[in-house]
Parts: C-alpha cells; structure tokens; sequence
C-alpha cells in the first residue's frame, strides 16, 4: 500500500511539472483595440397626426359597445350589431311547452374606462339582414342597417370589474312570438336561415356615460321554458349563440371637437404644433402618428468608415393621457415607413412599450429600433422619408391607445445611434 501511494504521489508531482513547462513555452500577445465608440443624439423631430376617414369593423372575433368622452381621443359611441347561429338543427317544441321569458347575455371579454356610472342599455331589433355592401370584403364603422324606431327594451345597468355577464330580458311578447314560431313543422328553429328570417339579429346602444365594453360572439338568447303538463318537471332552457361563423360589426362614431385635434379632418395630417404639441395614434378614430426626423446625412461625412450598431428612436407618451386602471396605453404600435409623397412605403417594425412611469408619469415611452431606416436615409433615401405609428387591427379593436408628448428635458423625443469607427 505504502509503495502505491508513493508512485501515485510521484506521477502527479511530474505531470504538475509538464503542465507547467509547456505553459512557460507558449508565447504572449498583447491584443490593442484603437477604436472609439461614439453615440449620436438627434433631436430635430417633429410630429403630425393623420386621419382615416373609416376603418374596418367586421370579421372581428368580438364586438365593441359603450358610450364615452375621452379629454384626448373624443367622444366614442361604439354600437355593435349581430345576427344568431343555431346550436342544435331541427329543434321542434311540444304544444304543452310553456313560454317564460327570453333573456339575452353578453359573455364579457374587456372593458376600457370606469364603471362605476349606472347607464341606459337599449336592446334594438334588427329589420334588414346584416351582408357586405357594393362588394366589399368588410362592413366599416360608418355603416348602419335598419332596425326599429323604438328599442325592444331599455333597461339601467352596471358594470362591476368581477362580472363576467351583463344579462338584459327581452319583452315578454316579443320573446313569445319567437317562441310560438317554434313550435310545429315549420318551426323556426329547422335552420339557422329559417330562424334569421324570423329574428335578422339585434343592436345594442349603451346611453349616457358608459365604459367601452368589449364582448364575444360566445353572447347568446336564452329562451326559459316549462312543461305545462308537468312531465318534465323543473325550469328548462334552450339556447342560441351569435355564434363564430355569424355576421356582425360595431358601428363606431368618433368626435374630436372637445380633444387637442379638433382641426383635424379625414385624409388630413395636423401638424403637432396646432394641437397643443401632441400627436394622437388610436384605431376607433382611424388616427396615426407620422414622424419626421431632421438631417442624419452629416453622419455620412466622417472621414472614417463605420458601423453602425444602434439606431433608437424614443418616443415619450404625454403624462395625463393614461392610466393603468381605466385607461391602459395600447401596449404595441406597428412602424411603418413613409415614402416622399406621404404615402405608406413598407412595414419596419413593431414596438413595445419599453418604460413604464406610473407615479411621476415622465419616463413612459416606447423604444424602436430602426437601424435599416436610418441607414436608408443616410446613404440613398428619398427626401422626405418619414415614419409612421400605427395601432395596427387585431383580432378585436383595441381599446388602448397613445398621445406623443414631451414630458422633461430628460426623457424627450431623440434618435440615439451608436457609431463604431473601423479604422
């Protein structure tokens, strides 16, 4: 054992001894990188606000309803209209079924400003079927079908952060006369063609002051029904969605006469400087931002080649035009590029929010990189090249939206590019 361990010893003693010789031999370099990296700041940047004159409202996965006046992007009235899809096919009911009521609910998704404020919610019969008009592929906000004089009911409600239904009851005739349609041969409830040609579909109207209320095509009518010769004891129910593959918008108004871009009309860009210095980008008003950035040419000038690694444009969002409760930033705005003659050239990038300042709101803004658009402009980009800020459309409208506005000498509109000298 004795001898084991001293070879063992002797082995490790001569290989500590290898290691070391053979990393004495290896030669030394010293690597020296003589360069600089250097940050350019550009703050000649001015912003516009331009404005669609109508924006697609159909083929939404929800609908929008709600009736309010926002300081910054106007009053909004947001009126949804619908038609129903049949769960079940050749549905039939007895003579001895007995008509109780008819109840609509809308399965809520979101809501956008406060609740608290009690408001009218008017339940309307639609009289003309909901399709596209003149060949379009969409129905637009500014589009409206018949429907009656007088709604089928008005009924006062609430909407509390925990509810995950507003229900509303239908008149009890007009419920009754559905439901007699009903029953026998030629009921209505065959097809979903045969039940539309009794029912075309409903709108919605919310009065006075309520939150934007977005909700889902998983909204339906519930007829409530009992068996008058007891057979079937207890309430039953039978009920009919707005269903995924029915028709269906929301029509929309926007007024921006009480808000900083009262100036502003359809196809028209107003300058930030004719509304108090903000810039407005919100998709219920078809508004977007449009940017121009001054000379970055001069960078091109420097007798040395270069890279140019970053390219940030930071983009503060006004303090007092948000807020975390009520009234949520849109989280993401789509950047395009604009071409010389104020037309969209092609997509650049999509940005988040990069800071978000609760308390002091002063450092809230949106970070985007746009490397390839400063390149652009430095080396052969038209004249007059800008970008645009747009909150582009989703599966549902989005409710959030943003106001460019400086807010401190610190966290002020600015291109940052950082420049790395190759020789």
């Amino acid at each position: 054992m004795r001898h084991t361990g001293w070879f063992c010893f002797l082995v490790l003693i001569l290989s500590s001894c290898f290691e070391n010789e053979y990393l004495d031999d290896l030669p030394i370099s010293e690597i020296e990188v003589p360069f600089d990296i250097k940050k350019v700041e550009k703050t000649d940047i001015t912003f516009s606000t331009f404005l669609e004159d109508s924006i697609p409202t159909s083929g939404k996965e929800t609908f929008l309803l709600g009736n309010y006046s926002d300081p910054y992007r106007g009053h909004v009235v947001a009126e949804p209209y619908f038609e129903f899809e049949l769960n079940t096919l050749n549905t039939s009911f007895e003579e001895y079924h007995a008509f109780d009521s008819l109840v609509f609910s809308i399965k809520l998704s979101d809501y956008h400003y406060d609740t608290a404020a009690v408001f009218p919610l008017s339940v309307y019969e639609i009289t003309e079927s909901i399709e596209y008009i003149d060949d379009k592929d969409y129905i637009y906000n500014y589009e409206t079908f018949n429907r009656g004089r007088e709604p089928l009911v008005t009924a006062e409600k609430r909407l509390y952060p925990s509810d995950s239904t507003l229900t509303i009851t239908l008149p009890y005739d007009f419920g009754n006369n559905l439901w007699l349609q009903s029953k026998g041969s030629s009921s209505i409830m065959t097809t979903t063609e045969d039940f539309r040609d009794a029912l075309k579909g409903l709108s919605l109207v919310a009065e006075g002051t309520s939150p934007l209320i977005t909700f889902t095509k998983d909204s339906y009518l519930t007829f409530y029904y009992h068996n008058d010769d007891d057979m079937e004891p207890g309430a039953l129910e039978y009920q009919i969605p707005i269903g995924d593959l029915s028709m269906g918008f929301t029509h929309m108004e926007v007024n921006l006469d009480q808000t900083p871009f009262s100036g502003l009309g359809s196809y028209e860009i107003l300058p930030a400087s004719e509304s108090q210095n903000l810039a407005i980008s919100d998709e219920l008003s078809g508004a977007s931002i449009r940017i121009e950035i001054g000379n970055v040419k001069d960078i091109a000038e420097v007798d040395y080649e270069y890279h140019i690694s970053e390219a940030n444009l930071f983009i503060p969002i006004k303090k007092g035009t948000y807020s975390s409760v009520f009234n949520p930033l849109a989280q993401k705005v789509d950047v395009y590029v604009l071409s010389a003659n104020k037309k969209i050239k092609s997509y650049l990038t999509t940005a988040s929010l990069a800071s978000w300042d609760e308390v002091f709101q002063e450092a809230t803004y949106y970070k985007i990189p746009i490397i390839d658009f400063v390149e652009d402009m430095i080396l052969d980009s038209e004249t007059g090249e800008g970008l645009v800020l747009d909150i582009y459309p989703e599966s549902s409208l989005t409710t959030g939206y943003l106001v460019a506005g400086e807010n401190s000498e610190r966290y002020r509109t600015r291109l940052e590019i950082t420049i790395i000298p190759l020789n």
